[in-house]
This record gives C-alpha cells, structure tokens and sequence, in this order.
C-alpha cells in the first residue's frame, strides 16, 4: 500500500505545489525565482526521503553514479523524442489537428532573463523527472510487479497536465513521456533522463534564450 500510495499521490503533490506557487505567467521575475527554487529544491529534499526512509532503494529511483555514457544516451534519448514529435505533430496536422505554441507562454519568457529562463527550464525538468520516472515507476512497479503498467501511469500523469496546452499537444507529449520512460527503465539513471529532457526542453525555447542575450 505504501508504494501505491506514493506512486500514486507523488503526482498530486507536484500539480499541488506548482497551484501553491506563483504563477510563473504572470508573476514578477523575483517570485518566479522563489518559484523556481521550490521546484528544484523540493523534489531533491523528497528524493533524499524516497532514497533513505521509503520502501524504494537508491538504484531503483535512478540514483546511480554518474557515466559519461548517461551523457549520450541522454542525447539520444532528446533526438529521438524530437523526431517522434515532429512526426506525432506531422501525423495530426493531416489528420486536422493544429499544433500551435503557446504564445502566452514564449511571450512570457520573453520578457525574462536568460538565467530565469534557464532556471525555469531546470526546474521544470528537476520537478518533473524526481516524480514521474525516479518516484512513480520505481513505486508502480515495486507494487504491482509489473514495469508496464508503471510506464503507462507514468507516461499518462506526465502527460495529462499539458492537455491545458490544446488537445494535439496530448500524443505529443504522451510519446516524450514514453521515450523519457523507457530510457529510464532501461538505463536505470535520473542523470539520463534529466539530460535527455533538459535538451528536450531547450528546443523549443532556443529562439527565445538567443534573443534575451542579443
């Protein structure tokens, strides 16, 4: 029960948090900063629990000691959920769907500096990773004995939150989820899959991080 529970509730606790916090569309740059802190900070105090007092081991949640190799195949996990996306988003547009950008949200960033973008694009990631890979697979699968099951709950809580973001971004982002999933099972490495969803990330807003420096 104790790992259901946190498999389960982890994700909750995270759309908590980011409700408790600022919102970082609209709030100034020193409370994104406060903003930014928590989501990094937080989950890294909650991976200490999970790795010290839960039922999870350190290895199970990816806690593994860094290779140079976590650094290419979190490469090659990022190009791999880029080209998956421009196919998803390729696939949709002929089936009628239009993916469009937030405009809301580039337009934000823009006003920001480069490295609250940088600290928004980590945090966000750190957020991310400690709960759906390093919390909610290791906990499904110690409770139910089984990895696929743990994938889709994963892959489907990472998801379902950027459903604000119109209904096309859903596969989208479900098949990044995917790819951040199995290199995890896989590799066994936060390390990883934080690479892998830091370039991820870094894509889309590269436009906006090259004009906050010009």
């Amino acid at each position: 029960m104790v790992c259901w529970a946190i498999g389960l509730g982890s994700p909750v606790g995270l759309y908590l948090l980011i409700r408790l916090l600022p919102n970082g569309l609209t709030a100034s740059d020193v409370q994104v900063l406060v903003r930014q802190v928590a989501l990094i900070a937080i989950p890294i105090v909650w991976l200490v629990w999970l790795a010290t007092r839960s039922p999870l081991s350190p290895t199970a949640i990816g806690l593994a000691q860094p290779r140079w190799s976590d650094l290419g195949w979190g490469a090659g996990a990022a190009l791999t959920g880029i080209a998956l996306a421009v196919a998803t988003s390729m696939a949709l547009a002929a089936w009628g769907f239009t993916v469009v950008a937030n405009e809301q949200v580039y337009g934000s960033l823009a006003t920001r500096p480069t490295w609250l973008i940088l600290m928004i694009i980590v945090g966000a990631v750190i957020s991310e990773e400690a709960v759906f890979r390093a919390t909610v697979i290791p906990a499904i699968e110690q409770a139910s004995g089984s990895t696929v099951l743990a994938i889709a709950i994963s892959t489907a809580a990472f998801a379902l939150p950027h459903i604000g973001y119109g209904i096309a971004k859903l596969p989208i982002t479900f098949v990044g989820g995917l790819v951040l999933a199995g290199i995890f099972v896989w590799r066994r490495s936060l390390l990883t899959t934080v690479i892998a969803h830091t370039l991820n990330n870094s894509v889309p807003l590269s436009l906006v991080l090259i004009r906050s420096l010009s």
